[in-house]
């Protein structure tokens, strides 16, 4: 949004106050997403089935940690940079933790997929780690390219921007301020009360 903002001269109609609300928004989701972490893992300590606690120990303290507790600390920066930087710099706060909430939930994506494809010995060490083939990054990568060009083409085809609703929202500021300048007294009737 913000690059978009910047290369067609959108500053008018996408304020900071744009991207505050959605600082908001990602800030409640990044909460959220921290809540469902933890209670995802506290059922997984809870239960105690031996192949789940194999996972939960290579992503905690075994050979998935850095990966895991990267995770964590970018989504931990996303969130206090959400938190406390949203209200005095809310465009450049939201696209920074937008980067590190983009590179977290991809960490996670690899940290779901990954270390419970792994096969363990008895020792609880990873005997076999899954690696994606070249079919799956094909895959990943042409999803990610068939989104942008998704994207591209919405915004050639569609007015990012509806001028009409522009428009429309004008008018109704101006009949309102009109409705307001009726309510108050008119120049003639403050001159005779004086």
């Amino acid at each position: 949004m913000a690059v978009i903002r910047k290369i067609y001269n959108f500053e008018a109609y996408l304020k900071p106050i744009h991207f505050n609300y959605l600082g908001m928004l990602l800030l409640t989701m990044t909460a959220l997403w921290f809540y469902f972490t933890f209670a995802e893992f506290l059922a997984t300590g809870h239960v105690g089935l031996a192949e789940e606690w194999e996972v939960f120990t290579s992503k905690v303290t075994g050979q998935f940690s850095p990966l895991f507790w990267f995770m964590i600390l970018s989504m931990g920066i996303a969130f206090f940079l959400l938190a406390l930087a949203r209200k005095k710099w809310p465009i450049g706060s939201t696209c920074i933790a937008s980067a590190f909430i983009i590179v977290g939930m991809w960490i996670e994506r690899y940290s779901i997929i990954v270390p419970t494809l792994t096969k363990y010995d008895e020792h609880g060490r990873a005997a076999h780690i899954c690696a994606p083939t070249w079919v799956e990054w094909s895959i990943t990568l042409g999803s990610v390219a068939g989104f942008v060009l998704l994207y591209v083409v919405f915004a050639k085809l569609f007015p990012l921007i509806s001028i009409w609703e522009v428009e429309e929202g004008e008018e109704a500021l101006k009949m309102k301020l009109e409705r307001m300048r009726s309510y108050l007294p008119d120049e003639r009737s403050l001159n005779k009360e004086n």
